[in-house]
């Protein structure tokens, strides 16, 4: 739903709580829904959570946004699919400001949703009913508006995604389909042309004929990270000075400077596939962090519903024993997404 679908859908307040409560008897009829989004409108505006919005619309939309979007959120949360009496429960836990451990989002490794919603299966239920809620091109990703919605440390204001407590966290949320699908270490407009990748692998001769052999069994001249590893390793008599200019080429195409791990784990002749594959996602990490890629953040998150886990990376070494559902990356790719690692964290 777009902004201006919100806003302006209502001409008042009074107008906005009618149909709200319409729609909410014809999911649930209840003659306590009205009060139910009093409540729950009342512990919004009390809490602040309109001045933690205002910054994602455009100003001449913010006249109207404190009002009725903020009624609009009260009546998303009254339409949650829980009981009534879950409901109320989880009202007075929104005003004591108890859905949300925002401390979970900066402290690195991999935690549960349940954790999270501090084990409360109406805290979990009420962050998973408003995953989506906002998503448009003039607002924010999934699972954005809802965190700060549910915690007042958290608003949607700053240098990141969300901030927690004065700390920029880029968010990473997997909220559609299986929930399995997490956001990529990049943007594929930063992805060297293919080309580019292949004319540095050519430049060895050495490593062509192997290299075409391998590309022309592939349906679209794709390779996986492990396989170009296999390969390189299984070619007799490389040179090491040659493997390092290999490696160092790769690395300042793909990660611009970034690139440290990648490097000792490629270059060493013989390198286990398995370690220079982390070491890949190391790097990625650190070029998407040191770039003006999704802003600027201290912190990342993946947020897995499918697996009911939350990923928290600082820094690269933090990924080192994280379990990941898949991690297969594509250096001589079939779409230049491929190249970049698709955070999964699994517990």
């Amino acid at each position: 739903m777009r902004a201006s679908e919100l806003l302006f859908e209502y001409e008042n307040l009074e107008q906005a709580k009618a149909e709200i409560i319409k729609s909410i008897n014809a999911l649930d009829p209840n003659e306590q829904n009205s009060e139910l989004l009093d409540k729950i409108y009342t512990v919004l505006n009390s809490g602040n959570v309109t001045g933690r919005f205002s910054s994602v619309l455009p100003k001449t939309l913010q006249g109207e946004y404190n009002e009725i979007q903020t009624m609009k959120i009260a009546g998303k949360i009254a339409e949650a699919k829980i009981s009534f009496q879950d409901k109320m429960k989880f009202a007075d836990s929104l005003a004591q400001d108890n859905v949300i451990n925002h401390e979970l989002l900066l402290t690195p490794g991999i935690h549960s949703l349940d954790a999270l919603c501090n084990n409360d299966p109406v805290n979990k239920a009420m962050f998973d009913h408003l995953k989506t809620f906002g998503v448009s091109d003039k607002m924010k990703g999934p699972c954005e508006h809802g965190l700060a919605i549910l915690s007042g440390s958290i608003t949607i204001q700053g240098k990141g995604d969300v901030d927690v407590n004065g700390v920029p966290v880029e968010i990473k949320a997997a909220a559609s389909g299986k929930g399995t699908s997490g956001g990529r270490f990049g943007e594929t407009g930063e992805v060297p042309p293919y080309n580019t990748v292949l004319d540095h692998m050519h430049s060895f001769e050495w490593l062509k004929a192997p290299l075409d052999e391998a590309r022309a069994k592939s349906v679209n001249g794709a390779i996986n990270l492990r396989n170009f590893v296999n390969l390189v390793n299984n070619i007799p008599n490389v040179n090491p000075a040659d493997r390092q200019r290999l490696g160092n080429g790769l690395s300042q195409m793909f990660f611009n400077g970034n690139g440290a791990d990648f490097e000792s784990a490629f270059n060493r002749p013989g390198a286990d596939p398995n370690v220079v594959n982390r070491a890949w996602i190391k790097s990625q990490f650190n070029w998407y962090k040191n770039s003006d890629m999704g802003g600027r953040w201290d912190i990342l998150a993946g947020i897995m519903f499918g697996y009911n886990t939350i990923g928290v990376v600082r820094q690269p070494g933090d990924l080192d024993n994280m379990n990941l559902a898949s991690d297969t990356i594509y250096p001589l790719y079939g779409k230049p997404m491929e190249a970049l690692f698709q955070f999964n964290p699994r517990g």
